[in-house]
């Protein structure tokens, strides 16, 4: 059993990511022939009969023993959804010692199953499973190969700092000749998420790698695979001529393999550089070779990707009756596969063209599906296809206040990727560097243990060549002269050390500005969003809680705005200026004329973190906002009075004014949002909250100085 699992991991690895999801459709030939499917029939039926009488009973072992049998053929007979269910009845067995074997078997193809149907999230589950236990049983091919499905399950997620981590473990695993065709291929997909994350150099360097040793191992399909990774990184580039160039020799080597499969792919990777040089015609008739090819041989999930391209060529060209027909092809070949990362963009296509149709009711319900489907495998692309088609049709059905909740769920999903790939290019970066400093100090290791080696040899030549003295004076002086040498050279490296890390730090800071700058950027948008839906409510109430919505998002947004624009600190804010500009704007907010009501600030020198800024910002804005609306109802004169205070280990907030005072306190109604607010962010600040009512009202909030940064 382990034996053929073992063999199917290895397989799909060989054949490589980008066919893997073929092998569902079309089966491994490898595992199983024609003459045999018969015989392998009547022993899944009579394995299936014998699990039927023992799988009631607490032999578990014997359960999971036939249960794996039973997946077992299944794979033989291509019957893959089959065996993923068998192998998750494993998994589902209690734990008793005689499964442990065949449960790790169980994880090792189930996570090469999802991985093929695209369900990547689990691959990742199941391959986490299995990697402690091939590293304590230093299985490197294994290791290896299970690294590398790691970090290509997360390139398909998206998390493409962690599917460089992964790949760079495998890279680990897999160097110094140990594993040579894993090395090869580590690179190649190396090359991949580089390109991803824009450092083309570093892309190619990977890709040269892959390509020297699969040219040196006469590997035709691997150099094809390579070769049209190359290509499409000169597309990215905009150098046509080298793209094309490259994409030719992965055709040519494709047909001297002689697999039709990979001349098709080959094809397809020539009609995306037309397609990109807006050669429709010329790229119609690439996509529809590679077509045929996909639909003799079969590979439904490949012919439905260029029928998908080709619909999408008509809809530009204005055909949109032919781009119809072809999508429609498109769709009923997807529908009977497992990948539905392909079978959303199908959806989403059709859903375009029946808005330029003008047909808005049916692309609805199409995206509306399609968007059910992407959050089902968390596919933030497809996700931000579908809000705009959905946005789109709702504004021509006249719905515009839902087109504006699509529009504005679409802006927020696209901003929550910018951060992600900030964060992810930081965090490459930083790898990167580290990875490099580490390289640098192997190789300084071996050159010190050189020089140790000769040196050496060198003492042992004199011994036989020169009297005791002499050579003692000699030692003496290489000494001097090696230490003199060594720590000149360690001032060089800490140096130039020194100097990385500056600008690594300077470029860190500025990724830090600019998120806060974003984030500023974004709230604001937020408070645009909420001015606007104001406008299209009539409700009094409704229109009151959106404004205090706003004030709370003006108050963070504050913060934001003084973090990005100091150019000495990004992490703490002076409290006395955002006291005051916080104060200000509230005034503004409410239009209270300053001749009638009058703000007094005092606040000390105090510099306060952000994790106690946000908090005690959202807490001041109720405060002042409270006595703006209602210490002074009839509109009579008044003062409101704020001041921050260190007081031996606490700060101390007073919010004051001289209105009417409450008999009740609005602090004291459960049911004020207001007050949950004040009472939720007390609690985070470990506050003591004391409100006094009389004349006027006054509001009391003690921090512990621990909550705090003093300057």
């Amino acid at each position: 059993m382990r034996y053929l699992v073992c063999i199917l991991l290895l397989f799909g690895h060989a054949l490589g990511h980008a066919q893997s999801r073929q092998q569902v459709n079309r089966g491994t030939h490898d595992l199983s022939s024609e003459e045999s499917k018969p015989q392998a029939q009547v022993e899944l039926s009579n394995l299936l009969q014998l699990y039927n009488e023992y799988k009631e009973g607490s032999d578990y072992a014997r359960q999971a023993s036939i249960l794996a049998d039973i997946s077992e053929v299944q794979l033989k007979l291509k019957k893959y959804q089959d065996s993923k269910h068998t192998y998750e009845l494993i998994e589902q067995l209690p734990d008793d010692p005689g499964t442990n074997e065949i449960k790790f078997d169980a994880y090792s193809a189930l996570a090469f199953l999802n991985f093929t149907q695209a369900n990547y999230t689990k691959s990742l589950e199941y391959y986490k499973r299995v990697l402690p236990q091939l590293i304590e049983d230093e299985k490197t091919a294994y290791i290896c190969s299970t690294l590398d499905y790691i970090g290509l399950s997360f390139y398909h997620l998206d998390e493409l700092d962690s599917a460089y981590h992964y790949l760079n473990e495998s890279m680990r695993y897999s160097q110094g000749g140990v594993h040579p065709y894993s090395e090869a291929k580590t690179h190649n997909h190396l090359g991949v998420v580089c390109a991803r994350l824009e450092d083309y150099t570093q892309s190619m360097n990977h890709y040269l790698a892959a390509i020297k040793f699969f040219l040196a191992d006469s590997n035709l399909i691997q150099t094809s695979l390579v070769s049209q990774n190359i290509a499409r990184l000169f597309a990215a580039r905009g150098d046509w001529s080298r793209a094309e160039e490259y994409s030719d020799e992965a055709l040519s080597l494709a047909e001297k393999a002689n697999l039709v499969s990979y001349r098709a792919r080959a094809l397809s990777v020539k009609g995306d550089i037309y397609m990109k040089r807006e050669e429709y015609d010329l790229a119609l008739r690439t996509y529809q070779e590679a077509l045929e090819i996909y639909k003799s041989v079969p590979i439904p999930v490949s012919a439905a990707r260029v029928l998908r391209k080709m619909s999408e060529i008509e809809l530009l060209s204005e055909n949109v009756k032919a781009a119809e027909l072809l999508i429609e092809d498109a769709i009923s070949l997807s529908q009977g596969t497992e990948d539905m990362q392909n079978h959303i963009w199908n959806q989403l296509t059709l859903a375009n063209i029946r808005l330029s149709q003008g047909r808005a009711a049916s692309a609805l319900d199409i995206a509306k599906q399609g968007l059910l489907d992407a959050k089902q495998i968390s596919g933030a692309s497809q996700m931000l296809e579908a809000y705009r088609i959905l946005s789109d049709a709702h504004a021509r059905l006249d719905k515009h206040e839902t087109a504006l909740q699509y529009l504005k769920s679409k802006e927020e999903l696209e901003d929550r990727r910018i951060k992600k790939q900030q964060m992810q290019s930081m965090h490459y970066i930083e790898a990167k560097f580290n990875r490099l400093e580490q390289e640098k100090e192997i190789s300084e290791l071996a050159a010190e243990n050189l020089a140790k080696d000769q040196a050496i040899q060198k003492q042992r030549s004199l011994q036989r060549t020169i009297s005791l003295v002499a050579l003692a004076f000699l030692l003496f002086t290489l000494l001097m002269y090696w230490f003199y040498r060594r720590q000149k050279k360690l001032s060089d490296q800490i140096s130039q050390q020194n100097r990385v890390i500056a600008d690594s730090l300077d470029e860190k800071e500025n990724l830090i500005r600019e998120i806060h700058h974003r984030v500023k950027n974004n709230l604001q948008v937020v408070s645009s969003l909420l001015n606007l839906q104001s406008k299209l409510i009539q409700d009094e109430e409704a229109k009151k809680a959106i404004k205090e919505g706003q004030n709370r998002v003006r108050s963070m947004a504050l913060i934001h705005q003084n973090l990005y624009m100091d150019a000495n600190n990004l992490q703490e804010i002076e409290a006395s200026d955002y006291i005051q500009r916080l104060c200000q704007s509230l005034f503004h907010s409410y239009k209270v004329d300053a001749d009638h009501i009058s703000l007094e600030t005092s606040v000390d020198d105090v510099v306060l973190d952000i994790d106690t800024i946000i908090p005690l910002g959202l807490i001041l804005n109720e405060l002042v906002s409270n006595s703006l609306k209602h210490a002074f109802p009839q509109g009579e004169d008044g003062s409101i009075q704020v001041s921050l205070t260190e007081d031996q280990n606490a700060l101390v907030l007073k919010v004051a004014d001289n209105g009417v005072g409450l008999e009740r306190p609005v602090y004291d109604k459960k049911d004020s949002f207001g007050m949950k607010l004040i009472e939720n962010f007390s609690r985070k600040l470990k506050a003591n909250l004391q409100v006094i009512s009389g004349q006027g009202t006054t509001t009391i909030l003690t921090i512990p100085y621990a909550s705090s940064t003093a300057a």
